[in-house]
């Protein structure tokens, strides 16, 4: 049972907490050592700290005393004064590590002790750590030179010198010695009194951090929140009337302070999203002191109030909705307001008319799932008995006296700069902000739209459209065109045209789409301004049809293409701040007289590398990161050993949704494991790199066969025995480019074509693989089969998708084996079409091309004949590096296969490879050296089974018992009797029955074929 204390800070407590006699003596902290403490939160999180607990006689009654040691982003001033108590019954766990970051000073005197218990020594007698008692936290500071980083497995627990590891992290002195000044360090910020930042909070502040605490009916939506400094500095008190202003606009709020701790950067004032969406920009703003004299409002008696164009506003679905959000806000507090206020509310757009009809609605049930926003502004308001009332000046809405119109919507322009802050303020799903400096296309877009907008001013009537298109779905496409429109300040309305049910008719699809188009259109544009309207998967039901086909389909397009054309172009003539944007598969899906109408057509590709760690870094970003778990809310939390740059790189050819979903899985998962100890977690959710990588693995497993998502083989230098000299040679191909990109900037094309070949299995896939694991490199497996296709074309098309894959996934490896059934030589092959000679074509357009414009893609064939290649394939440029793979020729080289083949086995202690192998013919390939080593386990594991049986039977001999081989497994045998080792007899039988799989003769032939066109060349 939790009951609430006065919170007393005292900078001379070490890790213990104190409490009033009367707390010690309730019954629920009878018999108990331990107690948590809950401070108010602004950000709606409440975080548990458990402290081992003792009784102060003089502190007063019902009160609690804790070290300010215990709180990481504790200011000096202005500290929060209550908090929330409970028991804990049981003991904390204990903690396996502990990260300290300290001041380099004192870091290098501590690593002079020569034993890490020394250094234990000094934390335990130095902090008063008391072994298995003090509670260790994440963010505690001891002395102003020591940080508590990270604990490890919780959040917070007791140290045992015995067990606990502590890790040191050397550190300058500011980094540390100022983790208390934090507001006074970021004071430089409020320099200039007449520019201080506006801010958005990022969730409603509780009551109990009002000081003093405002009447129940106090409009909480101008509330704004100063730091203590700033306060002091300006001579306010928390809780009066200031104004906030700038060049443009003049807003009436009341400050409040903002306790310490908190978790905000304080570098300025924050507020409500009612009162930042009152300044057109991202505010700088002057506060100035309001007079008792000046807060003598008026109460209106009537006020119209008008919709802020938006598509929800015209849905008739959400008006009883909208209605009654709207009702709600006014009906809790007298509000403030003035001509021109705007007035945010938010929906939950799930809910309709026909629910609403059935149910009373109550509002504050579905408040915590709403999902999007709608907006009001003030447009006129009356007065009774009052003729000269000035228009910019403040008045109450009162629900009892006050009588509230609503009326038409108007166009009403919203600043864009707080858009996502707003969002997270109320919990609404926020919108990735694309970089223009790390997402081209969005940079180009942007240019355009401009451009146009720049261009209406002086050529009136311009239509703009556009088109983004991807074969890969989820890519990314809406949300960039969404984003897009918040930068610019754009009204977004989307349409899919998947959604869009059809009838059938020819006369059905034009009529029922431009119908539902003008229908959702025309009662919002003329209040939206510039607006962005996304028609999604336009190729769903505009698609070009052969008319000798399909003649009846080909007529529906036709009368449908007409009538979207003539669409656009009355609507870019009568809204001419309209850009109409379409996605699809592919521009070339679309029929030619609707593509003639498209300006400009982007191409939106996965994410390369760059691109994904952006995304990955803002999904992990910790301040944006929250998990609903039933009526809780708990904090997501990165683990510092989460490496972006690694799972940037594992998750080439991804989606930005398939990213999302890894991370998704993996807050899922952090949050099954932490399930049971949220307490001493502190209500965190630490997702470790283990998490994200087994989720990754998951989404790869399940869509690398509809999507071919390339992956990163597990094939080390250390499983490729024999082939050490041609790995020189691969290293001035590959790591060069990867390492030092800069010194092909000048127009010096890279070689990134190899080609092995050689006699059957000696290791040419393999190395393949060791190359792709070396360089962390993804790799993508081609054979000949995969990219044949009955239809004319669509064989070509998918060698030029399996090098689109490969590029959207670099930095990648293309391997194609058995290359001489992919590229034979042109002219020679009896298919009547000419399938094979296209083939080659494309896959010489597409190596050409690698030079270019495949910074990072790297191919790699292998053939056992490469004199049936055709010429062009080994030209420079191409596959300009032959390599030939032959079989170990050496006894050095044949025992190193043997090594890296046995490498993982248990070998007998009198095994020499290098007097195994001297029996061993010469024409053994590397896959040869497989089977025997493969041979050999066998018959070492039919050896032991028959061990086996032999002990059982003496066991029941000796023991005059019967039992079975199961029975002595589960209770009778040792580690030792189950080991399989495998014996230098094993090998040697394997080795009389191993027949090579390349006879003399053949080698010769090989060897010959080498020859012939290492000469040519």
């Amino acid at each position: 049972m939790m009951i609430t204390a006065d919170l007393i800070w005292d900078e001379n407590l070490d890790n213990d907490c104190e409490v009033s006699k009367d707390i010690w003596e309730d019954d629920t902290f009878i018999d108990k050592s331990y107690l948590k403490v809950v401070l108010p939160s602004y950000d709606g999180v409440d975080t548990p700290i458990v402290y081992h607990f003792k009784l102060n006689d003089d502190l007063k009654i019902n009160s609690i005393k804790i070290p300010t040691n215990s709180i990481g982003n504790l200011g000096k001033f202005g500290r929060l004064n209550t908090c929330s108590l409970e028991a804990v019954s049981g003991e904390p766990p204990v903690l396996k590590e502990i990260i300290i970051k300290i001041d380099e000073r004192l870091y290098d005197k501590l690593a002079l002790l020569p034993k890490a218990n020394e250094k234990k020594q000094y934390f335990q007698i130095k902090y008063n750590l008391v072994n298995k008692q003090s509670v260790v936290h994440e963010g505690n500071i001891w002395g102003h030179v020591c940080e508590v980083v990270e604990t490890k497995p919780f959040s917070q627990g007791v140290i045992d010198f015995s067990v606990t590891d502590i890790v040191l992290i050397r550190s300058k002195i500011l980094s540390v010695a100022n983790k208390h000044d934090r507001t006074l360090v970021n004071l430089q910020a409020f320099h200039n009194l007449s520019r201080i930042p506006l801010k958005c909070l990022h969730y409603p502040v509780e009551r109990s951090l009002l000081l003093p605490e405002p009447p129940f009916d106090d409009d909480d939506s101008i509330y704004v929140f100063f730091p203590y400094d700033l306060l002091s500095k300006l001579k306010i008190s928390s809780g009066s009337f200031v104004r906030l202003s700038n060049s443009k606009n003049s807003v009436l709020v009341r400050a409040f302070l903002l306790q310490s701790p908190n978790h905000y950067v304080v570098d300025g004032i924050y507020t409500t999203p009612f009162v930042l969406a009152q300044f057109d920009e991202l505010p700088l703003v002057e506060v100035e002191p309001v007079y008792n004299n000046e807060l003598v409002f008026p109460t209106a008696s009537e006020v119209v109030i008008s919709k802020v164009g938006n598509v929800l506003h015209t849905q008739k679905r959400y008006q009883e909705l909208i209605l009654q959000k709207l009702r709600y806000y006014f009906l809790t507090a007298r509000r403030i307001l003035s001509n021109g206020s705007l007035i945010p509310i938010t929906i939950d757009s799930s809910f309709d008319e026909i629910i609403l009809d059935d149910i009373d609605l109550d509002v504050n049930t579905i408040k915590s799932d709403d999902d999007c926003i709608v907006w009001f502004v003030v447009s006129n308001s009356k007065f009774e008995n009052i003729s000269n009332y000035d228009p910019k000046a403040e008045f109450f809405v009162d629900p009892k006296h006050t009588k509230l119109i609503t009326s038409a919507m108007e166009n009403k322009s919203l600043s864009s700069n707080t858009f996502n802050s707003v969002l997270k303020y109320y919990g609404l799903p926020g919108v990735f902000h694309y970089r223009p400096d790390i997402f081209p296309v969005v940079n180009d877009i942007k240019n355009v739209i401009n451009t146009h907008a720049e261009a209406n001013k002086k050529v009136p009537n311009l239509p703009m459209i556009l088109n983004l298109s991807s074969n890969v779905p989820k890519v990314g496409k809406a949300s960039i065109l969404r984003s897009i429109a918040i930068d610019l300040s754009y009204q977004f309305v989307d349409i899919d045209t998947l959604s869009v049910v059809f009838s059938s008719g020819s006369s059905d699809i034009a009529t029922t789409f431009l119908g539902y188009l003008k229908g959702k259109l025309e009662n919002l544009l003329p209040f939206t301004g510039n607006t962005i309207i996304l028609i999604k998967h336009i190729d769903h039901i505009l698609k070009k049809v052969d008319q000798n086909q399909d003649i009846q389909q080909s007529r529906q397009v036709k009368a449908l293409e007409g009538d979207l054309i003539s669409f656009i172009k009355s609507y870019s003539r009568i809204y001419p701040g309209v850009v109409l944007a379409f996605t699809s598969a592919s521009i070339d899906n679309l029929p030619e007289g609707f593509r003639s109408e498209i300006k400009f057509d982007y191409v939106v590709h996965p994410p390369n590398e760059k691109q994904r760690r952006s995304i990955i870094d803002e999904l992990l970003s910790t301040s944006d990161l929250f998990q609903k778990y039933g009526n809780r809310k708990l904090r997501i939390q990165c683990s510092n050993e989460i490496d972006i740059s690694t799972l940037s790189l594992h998750s080439a050819g991804l989606s930005p949704y398939d990213i999302q979903y890894i991370i998704s899985l993996a807050v899922a998962d952090s949050l099954r494991k932490c399930n049971n100890y949220l307490l001493w977690r502190q209500n965190k959710i630490k997702v470790d790199m283990i998490s994200i990588q087994n989720a990754l693995e998951k989404v790869r497993s399940d869509y690398s066969a509809s999507i071919g998502a390339p992956s990163i083989p597990n094939v080390t230098w250390d499983d490729v025995g024999g082939l050490s000299s041609v790995k020189d040679a691969i290293m001035e191909t590959i790591d060069l480019p990867l390492k030092h990109p800069e010194l092909f900037g000048s127009g010096l094309k890279k070689r990134s074509g190899i080609l092995f070949y050689g006699p059957p299995g000696t290791g040419k896939t393999l190395l393949a693989k060791a190359i792709a694991t070396n360089f962390s490199l993804n790799f993508f497996s081609v054979k000949g089969p995969e990219l044949l296709n009955m239809y004319i074309g669509e064989s070509e098309a998918n060698v030029r998708r399996v090098f689109q894959k490969a590029r959207d996934a670099k930095p990648c490896v293309i391997f194609f084996d058995e290359v001489d059934s992919v590229a034979p030589k042109r002219g020679n092959q009896g298919d009547s079409g000419g399938v094979m000679d296209r083939i080659v074509s494309q896959l010489l357009a597409e190596l050409d091309g690698m030079s270019s414009d495949g910074d990072g893609v790297f191919i790699i064939g292998a053939t056992n004949r490469p004199d049936l290649l055709d010429e062009a394939l080994l030209r420079p440029g191409r596959f300009d590096k032959l390599i030939y793979l032959g079989i170990a020729d050496t006894r050095e080289k044949q025992a190193n296969i043997m090594r890296a083949l046995t490498r993982k086995f248990k070998v007998s202690s009198d095994i020499n490879f290098d007097e195994l192998v001297s029996d061993f013919p010469f024409n053994y390939t590397g896959a040869d050296f497989y089977a025997l080593c493969s041979d050999a386990m066998l018959k070492a594991m039919t050896r032991i089974s028959k061990e086996i049986d032999e002990k059982v039977d003496k066991y029941n001999q000796d023991n005059g018992t019967s039992i079975s081989i199961r029975y002595w497994f589960d209770h009778v045998c040792s580690d030792e009797d189950t080991d399989v080792i495998v014996k230098k007899e094993d090998f040697l039988n394997a080795n009389k029955e191993l027949i090579p799989s390349v006879s003399q003769q053949e080698l010769e032939h090989y060897k010959q074929i080498r020859a012939n066109f290492e000469d040519s060349k």
